[in-house]
C-alpha cells in the first residue's frame, strides 16, 4: 500500500525523533517498523531492485514500470537538457522496437501513447510508465521486454535523435514560456543558494537541445542507466513467483558499465544571511509572498517514532492553516491567503532536503499582509493551539486511515505504482496499509496537546535567516517596497507582540428541526439492473444499486430536470457561479469551515451541482458515515446561507485578481474566442467577469435564486450506489428524502434558451502576448439528431484523428509536441455535436500545419481510417471499458441514462458488442456527416512586432 506521505497527502514523514512513550503495540517507539508481505521486493545481484505486488483490480492488467535514479541533476554543462532527450528518445526505436514500432505495438494491445504509456524526467529520477493488459498471454512478456530495452536497449540514432529535436523544443515553447517560468528564472539562484539545482531544470537551455549531440546523449544513457541505479515495479494480475521468474529472465544479464561514476547527491545549502528580492513580469496575474526558511536534511523513516514525530508535525501545520484560512474569510480580510508549509519548495528540487516556507497573498497592502499573517503564526508558536483544534484534525487523520485500510483489497494497481518508487528514491521499505492503520491507531491518543505546541516552538521561525520572494505584476494596484523594505517588513513582523487566540464556538447539530418522517409508497425491482427503486411520499423517486466494487464507499446522486436554461439572461452571471458561491457562504448554521470540523472524523461529502438542463446533488460517504450524508444532503438543499462577510471576502480577493487577468494571454485567448464564438449573447459562458458584475452580487439574491432552484424536489431521483444496505437506508429515505419539500412544478430536460454558435465558417488572428508560442483551435459544429451509436462513432473517428495528428504533424514533420481531437454528441437542450482540434505550435508553423491537418480531414473522408488505426481505437476504448466496469461510478452513470435520461439499457449492456461491429465504413460516414457545416479556426499569436 502506498506510504503514509503517498496515501494521504496530509501526512508527511518528518525528521527522526526518538520518544520514550509505549504504545498499545507493545513496543517501545525505537521499534522498528513492520515490512509489507503484501509485496515482494529485493534486488539482483547486479544490484537492480524489484517490487512485485499481485492485486486484483482491475483485472487481466499489470502496471509495469522502471524507474531509475537519475535525471537532470546529473547532466554535465554540455548535456543541459539531455537527460529529458534521453527520455524521448526510448520511444524512436529501441532494440526489439525500431523506430516508432514500440508506440504502433502498444496502441494495437490497447495502450494509448500518452494517456497509458508516458514518462517523466525530473531532477533526481526518470520515471517509465507501461500499463499491459494480460488477456492475451504474450503482451506481458513483451512488456518486460520494452522495460529491458528502455534499460538498455535504446538505440538513439544519429537520425532520430534530429528528428526528434524540433518535437521537444515544441513541448518546451508549450510547458515553460510563460510569465512563471520567466519570473522563476530570476529568482530560483537565489531561492536555492545557488545550488547545482538551479542550473539543472529537467527542460535543460534550448541551445544545447536544439543542437542536440547524439553522442552525448549516449554518454548520459550508458553512464547513468544502470542495474544498481534502477527499479522494475509489477503490480495488478500476477503472482510473486511468476514476476520475478520475469525479472530475474529480463534483467539479471543487465550489466553495469565500465569505470562507473559515482551517483552523487546534491544540496541546497542553509541561507547564512537574511535576504529579499523582488521580481516582476508584465504577464504575471498575481502577487504573491514566499518566506524560506534554510533547508535541513530528510530523515528515512525507519521506527514508530518518526511516525509519531511525522504525525505530530502534520496535526500541527494542519491546524495551523486552518486558523490562517479562518483569517483569510474574515470581513475586509488582510491577506487573500496565507499557508506554513514544513515541507517547503526546496524539497520539489533537493531530493534529500526539505524546508519551510510561508506563502501569503496579499490583499490591498504588502506590508500589513505579511503583519497580518505572522501575527496569526506567532500566536501558535508563543500560545500554542488549543486541545479542540487539535481533536478535530486528529479524528480527520483516522477516518482517512480507516477508509483506506477498509478499501485495501479495492485498490487499483496503479495506485500503488508512485509509492513504490518513492520508496525506492528515498531507500524506504514499503510498510503497507495495514501495518501503518494499526500504528495509526495506537499513536494518535499518545500525542498531546503539550507534544503539539512544543513542536511549534521548536519549529516555528526558528532561524534568522531567510529568503523573503514578491512576485507581482510589474504594474498593478499594489505598491511594491524595494528589497531592503520587503526584508525589513519581513524581521518587524516576526518581531511584533501578540496576544492569545480566542477561539469560535459552533452548532453541535447539522439539523435541529426536523419535520416528521415520510414513508415508501411503492417499491420496484429490475432484475436486469439488479436495482431496487423506490416511490416516496413526496413522489420522489430513489434507485438503489449495492455493489462490492468498494468495501467502504457509497456514491449519491440527485438530479431533478431543469437548470439555467430556465432563468432569463439577467440571471447568467448569477447562475454561473450559484453553487460555487453557496459554498462559500455555507449552510445552515455552519460557516464552510465550521461545517469541515464539524465533520471531521466522517468521509462524507455533498455539493450542489447546476447544469444547462439538469440541476440536483452529488456525494458520497464511508458506509458507517451513511446516516451524516443524508443529513448533509437535506441540508444542502434547504438551507443556504445568508452571509454577507464572506461574500463580501471573496468580492474582495477576486478584484484584488481580476484586473490582472486581462494581461494573461491565454485568459484573454478563451475570453475573445468565447465572446466571437457565441457573438456575445448574454447567454453565453463567462470566462472573464468584469469587476462591476463581482461587485453587484449580492446576498439576498443569492439565497432566494438558491431557494427557487432546490429547495423543491418536484421530478428528483435520487440515486445510491456502493456498499448499501437497503434495510439501513429506508429509514434514512423517509427522514430525509421523503420530507424534502415540493412545490408541483416540474422543470423540463428540454428548456432551450436558444444559446447557438455563430453560423457559417469563421476565423480568429489573437495576438498577445511575448512568448513565441500559437494554439490553434479547429473546430467544426451543427445540428445533428442523437443516436447512441452515432455518439460512439463520433468518439472513435476523434481517437483515430488523434493517432494521425501524432503520426503526421509530430513525427514526421515535427511541428507538435501535442495534439488531439475530440468528437462527440449532445443532446439536451437541442441535438448538436462538435469536432474539435487543439494544436499547439509555434507561430511560424501554424499554415503549415492547418494545411497538413485540413489534408488528414480530407483523406478520413475520402477513404477513412485504415484497418491498423481502426482495430488500435477499438481495443483502447475496451480496455477503457473493462476497467470502468469495476466502478461505483460507472454503474451509476449506467442507472441514471437508463431512468433519467432515457438511454437504451440493452445498448449499454451490450457496449463491447457495439463497439466491435464499427466498420471502416461507419467511420467514414461519420466524418464525412460532421467534418462540415460550420467551421471556425482561432489561433493565437505573440503579439505583432
Amino acid at each position: 500500500m502506498k506510504k503514509l506521505r503517498f496515501i494521504l497527502p496530509l501526512l508527511s514523514f518528518a525528521s527522526l525523533n526518538v520518544l520514550n512513550a509505549q504504545t498499545q503495540h507493545g513496543n517501545n517507539l525505537n521499534t522498528l517498523l513492520a515490512k509489507d508481505t503484501s509485496v515482494l521486493t529485493g534486488k539482483l545481484p547486479n544490484g537492480l531492485t524489484y517490487y512485485i505486488q499481485p492485486n486484483a483490480k482491475p483485472g487481466k492488467k499489470v502496471e509495469l514500470r522502471l524507474v531509475v535514479n537519475a535525471g537532470s541533476i546529473l547532466e554535465n554543462n554540455n548535456q543541459q537538457g539531455l537527460a529529458h532527450f534521453m527520455e524521448h528518445m526510448e520511444f524512436n526505436g529501441l532494440k526489439h522496437f525500431p523506430k516508432n514500432k514500440l508506440v504502433d505495438y502498444l496502441e494495437k494491445i490497447g495502450v494509448g501513447f500518452g494517456s497509458d504509456l508516458n514518462a517523466n524526467t525530473m531532477f533526481d529520477r526518470t520515471y517509465y510508465i507501461l500499463p499491459i493488459p494480460t488477456d492475451n498471454p504474450t503482451n506481458l512478456p513483451t512488456g518486460m521486454q520494452i522495460l529491458r530495452d528502455w534499460a538498455d536497449g535504446a538505440q538513439i540514432s544519429d537520425a532520430e535523435v534530429k528528428a526528434e529535436r524540433n518535437v521537444i523544443l515544441e513541448e518546451l515553447k508549450m510547458r515553460n514560456r510563460n510569465a512563471s517560468m520567466r519570473m522563476m528564472n530570476k529568482y530560483l539562484k537565489n531561492l536555492l543558494n545557488n545550488s547545482r539545482y538551479a542550473d539543472r531544470l529537467p527542460s535543460g537551455l534550448d541551445s544545447i537541445v536544439a543542437n542536440a549531440n547524439p553522442q552525448l546523449i549516449r554518454d548520459f544513457y550508458h553512464s547513468w542507466y544502470r542495474p544498481d541505479l534502477m527499479a522494475v515495479i509489477i503490480v495488478g494480475d500476477i503472482s510473486k513467483q511468476k514476476g520475478l521468474a520475469l525479472v530475474k529472465q529480463y534483467f539479471s544479464s543487465l550489466k553495469a558499465p565500465n569505470n562507473e561514476k559515482k551517483r552523487t547527491f546534491y544540496d541546497v545549502l542553509p541561507y547564512t544571511k537574511d535576504d529579499a528580492q523582488i521580481v516582476t513580469d508584465k504577464e504575471a496575474t498575481r502577487y504573491n509572498i514566499n518566506i524560506s526558511f534554510p533547508a535541513t536534511q530528510k530523515d528515512t523513516t525507519r521506527n514508530l517514532g518518526d511516525i509519531k514525530q511525522d504525525l505530530i508535525k502534520d496535526i500541527f501545520s494542519t491546524c495551523l492553516n486552518k486558523r490562517l484560512n479562518l483569517l483569510a474569510q474574515k470581513p475586509n480580510p488582510s491577506f487573500g491567503y496565507a499557508s506554513v508549509d514544513l515541507d517547503g519548495s526546496i524539497s520539489g528540487f533537493a531530493i534529500q532536503q526539505k524546508n519551510t516556507e510561508i506563502d501569503i497573498a496579499p490583499n490591498k497592502d504588502i506590508k500589513t499582509s505579511i503583519d497580518s499573517a505572522m501575527y496569526a503564526i506567532l500566536q501558535v508558536k508563543n500560545y500554542g493551539l488549543t486541545e479542540k483544534e487539535i481533536q478535530i484534525v486528529k479524528n480527520d487523520i483516522l477516518s482517512q486511515y480507516e477508509n483506506a485500510y477498509n478499501e485495501r483489497a479495492k485498490q487499483y494497481s496503479a495506485s500503488y505504482t508512485d509509492a513504490y518508487a518513492a520508496d525506492f528514491m528515498g531507500g524506504e521499505q514499503p510498510v503497507g496499509i495495514s501495518n501503518l492503520y494499526q500504528y495509526i491507531k495506537e499513536l494518535l491518543p499518545t500525542i498531546t496537546t503539550q507534544d503539539i505546541n512544543s513542536f511549534a516552538k521548536t519549529n516555528l521561525i526558528n532561524s534568522p535567516n531567510t529568503y523573503t520572494l514578491l512576485t507581482a505584476p510589474d504594474s498593478g494596484n499594489l505598491v511594491l517596497p524595494d528589497s531592503v523594505q520587503l526584508k525589513n517588513w519581513v524581521n518587524e513582523a516576526e518581531a511584533q507582540k501578540v496576544n492569545p487566540y480566542v477561539a469560535a464556538d459552533f452548532s453541535d447539530k447539522l439539523i435541529s428541526n426536523l419535520p416528521a418522517a415520510g414513508t415508501i409508497v411503492k417499491e420496484e425491482k429490475d432484475a436486469k439492473l439488479k436495482t431496487t427503486t423506490f416511490t416516496l411520499s413526496n413522489k420522489v423517486m430513489v434507485t438503489v444499486l449495492p455493489t462490492t466494487y468498494q468495501n467502504d464507499q457509497i456514491l449519491m446522486s440527485g438530479s431533478k430536470p431543469g437548470g439555467s436554461n430556465d432563468l432569463p439572461a439577467s440571471e447568467n452571471f448569477n447562475a454561473t457561479f450559484l453553487t460555487m458561491l453557496s459554498g462559500i457562504m455555507g449552510y445552515g448554521n455552519f460557516t464552510p469551515t465550521q461545517l469541515n470540523d464539524y465533520l471531521a472524523g466522517k468521509n462524507v461529502s455533498v455539493s450542489p451541482n447546476l447544469g444547462d438542463n439538469v440541476m440536483g446533488v452529488s456525494g458520497s460517504s464511508s458506509v458507517k458515515d451513511l446516516n451524516t450524508l443524508m443529513q448533509l444532503t437535506y441540508l444542502t438543499l434547504t438551507s443556504p446561507r445568508r452571509d454577507t462577510s464572506l461574500l463580501d471576502n471573496f468580492k474582495d480577493r477576486v478584484n484584488q485578481i481580476l484586473p490582472n487577468q486581462s494581461k494573461d494571454p491565454d485568459v484573454l485567448f478563451s475570453d475573445s474566442v468565447n465572446n466571437f464564438y457565441y457573438h456575445r449573447s448574454p447567454f453565453a459562458p463567462i470566462v472573464l467577469p468584469t469587476v462591476a458584475q463581482i461587485n453587484a452580487l449580492n446576498a439576498d439574491t443569492l439565497v432566494h435564486l438558491y431557494k427557487s432552484l432546490f429547495s423543491t424536489v418536484d421530478g428528483m431521483h435520487f440515486y445510491f450506489v456502493g456498499n448499501v444496505n437497503i434495510d439501513s437506508l429506508k429509514p434514512l429515505l423517509c427522514q430525509y428524502i421523503a420530507t424534502l419539500p415540493t412545490d408541483g412544478k416540474i422543470g423540463s430536460l428540454y428548456a432551450d434558451n436558444h444559446l447557438r454558435p455563430i453560423e457559417g465558417t469563421h476565423r480568429l488572428d489573437f495576438y498577445k502576448g511575448e512568448n513565441q508560442k500559437s494554439n490553434i483551435s479547429d473546430k467544426y459544429y451543427g445540428n445533428i439528431k442523437f443516436a447512441d451509436d452515432a455518439n460512439l462513432k463520433a468518439d472513435l473517428l476523434g481517437q483515430i484523428l488523434t493517432i494521425k495528428v501524432t503520426e503526421i504533424l509530430r513525427e514526421k514533420l515535427g511541428y507538435i509536441y501535442s495534439g488531439n481531437v475530440s468528437a462527440g454528441m449532445s443532446q439536451y437542450p437541442y441535438s448538436n455535436y462538435s469536432l474539435e482540434a487543439n494544436l499547439p505550435c509555434d507561430p511560424k508553423n501554424v499554415d503549415n500545419i492547418l494545411k497538413a491537418y485540413d489534408g488528414i480531414l480530407n483523406d478520413m473522408k475520402t477513404n477513412g481510417p485504415s484497418d491498423v488505426d481502426l482495430a488500435k481505437v477499438k481495443k483502447t476504448t475496451l480496455e477503457g471499458f473493462k476497467d470502468q466496469q469495476t466502478s461505483n461510478g460507472y454503474w451509476l452513470s449506467v442507472i441514471k441514462a437508463t431512468t433519467f435520461f432515457d438511454k437504451n439499457l440493452d445498448w449499454l449492456l451490450k457496449y463491447p458488442k457495439e463497439v466491435e461491429k464499427v466498420t471502416k465504413e461507419d467511420i467514414k460516414k461519420i466524418a464525412q456527416l460532421l467534418i462540415a457545416n460550420n467551421h471556425f479556426t482561432s489561433i493565437s499569436y505573440p503579439d505583432k512586432k
